[in-house]
């Protein structure tokens, strides 16, 4: 349970989070405290609940205050209390911000013009779920659900329970609005939106990720992903492309640039220098509902199912499917079990998640339909009908 500060003035009680980060800190809180006599400040923490200071005014007026509390190295806590002058009371509505949340615990918030970070990672990719927990409480506290413009959710949680647990945490602060980070969207769009090629709709463009190149059509609201294709075979399957990019986030040499041109001769080739700092303006544009120009590469699932039953497994890939998708297949079944459905991720190393199992008291030869669907929270949702 975080810490509190309480601060009551006539018949009120308001109470605000501490800092999430360790001792020393100090938190400003302004307030409208109307005509009160006095105003208590009280600090609820893990080992002290203490009235830290009772300030009394001389006149009954109302008026805003700025009260401060601190929690210094030795945990002790003070506070100051100071009344503004209404020229110095700003009622502007606080602007909208984006959170990002992390898997090994890091979040960060994203206004239109600035970036700064709410919670520290725990370690390089995962942290444990109390960690996770906090790291949400601190961004609700930072920035409240009622001025989030949206939730996006880094890839980095691996396993199908970690997603789902985060996905809980965010929707039981408060949160609505939340998406997926795709990473593979956001890389391919920084690179169309640095080159600005101009292509008419139904154009095709390659850019070139390790040893495969990303296919790439122009449409009349940006770019869908086609298809991962091996660099050795992108003339024989795809003659008609406009140009190949190859990218990076520093300028190259000559005789890399001239490496890549031969390599893929003769379509047009082009490097790209991009910047490493473009996610700020790729999740304003997704929440925004804008397309970068016309550059906005579309997020896929980047996901496939495995459906099986009694030894027989039936695949349905949706690596290349917009939001939201579904897909329903009939399946003779005969005397099996039970039904079982896995999911594997293109960010995911370890295998494939177990994500449903359907099991059948009787037995009983069966035929079933099997719904899968899966929005922006990439969280896939699993039905069986018995026909």
């Amino acid at each position: 349970m975080p810490s509190r500060i309480l601060i009551n003035f006539a018949d009120q009680r308001k109470v605000y989070d501490t800092p999430y980060r360790p001792i020393p800190w100090t938190k400003s809180i302004v307030i409208n405290v109307g005509n009160a006599p006095t105003v208590d400040v009280f600090y609820k923490g893990d080992t002290q609940n203490v009235r830290v200071k009772t300030f009394k005014f001389k006149t009954l007026k109302e008026r805003h205050v700025s009260i401060t509390v601190a929690v210094d190295g030795n945990n002790t806590v003070t506070a100051k209390l100071v009344t503004l002058d209404p020229d110095e009371i700003d009622d502007t509505p606080p602007e909208p911000e984006i959170i990002f949340f992390s898997a090994n615990g890091e979040s960060a918030a994203f206004t239109r013009t600035s970036e700064y970070s709410v919670f520290p990672p725990f370690s390089e990719f995962d942290a444990p779920p109390d960690y996770v927990e906090d790291a949400v409480l601190a961004a609700a506290t930072a920035v409240p659900p009622s001025r989030a413009a949206g939730i996006f959710i880094s890839p980095l949680a691996k396993k199908h329970d970690d997603r789902r647990r985060l996905l809980q945490l965010v929707e039981a602060a408060g949160y609505t609005n939340i998406y997926w980070m795709d990473t593979i969207s956001l890389l391919l769009t920084n690179v169309l939106s640095t080159a600005k090629p101009k292509n008419k709709i139904g154009d095709q463009v390659g850019v070139v990720v390790g040893e495969a190149v990303n296919i790439l059509r122009k449409t009349d609201h940006g770019y869908d992903l086609l298809e991962f294709v091996p660099s050795g075979v992108v003339a024989k399957k795809f003659p008609g492309l406009k140009k190949i990019f190859h990218f990076g986030f520093s300028d190259v040499d000559t005789a890399t640039k001239y490496a890549m041109k031969r390599k893929f001769k003769p379509f047009k080739v082009e490097y790209v220098a991009v910047d490493e700092h473009t996610t700020s303006k790729y999740i304003w544009n997704r929440v925004d509902g804008r397309n970068l120009g016309g550059y906005l590469v579309t997020a896929t699932t980047q996901c496939q199912f495995r459906i099986s039953y009694k030894g027989v497994d039936t695949t349905i890939d949706a690596m290349l499917e917009p939001f939201p998708w579904q897909d329903t297949v009939e399946l003779d079944i005969g005397y099996s079990p039970e039904v079982n459905v896995y999911m594997k991720a293109v960010y995911e190393e370890d295998g494939e998640d177990h994500v449903k199992q359907f099991k059948f008291e009787t037995k009983e030869n069966r035929k079933v339909v099997v719904t899968i669907s899966i929005d922006e929270s990439r969280l896939p949702k699993v039905e069986l009908v018995i026909l």
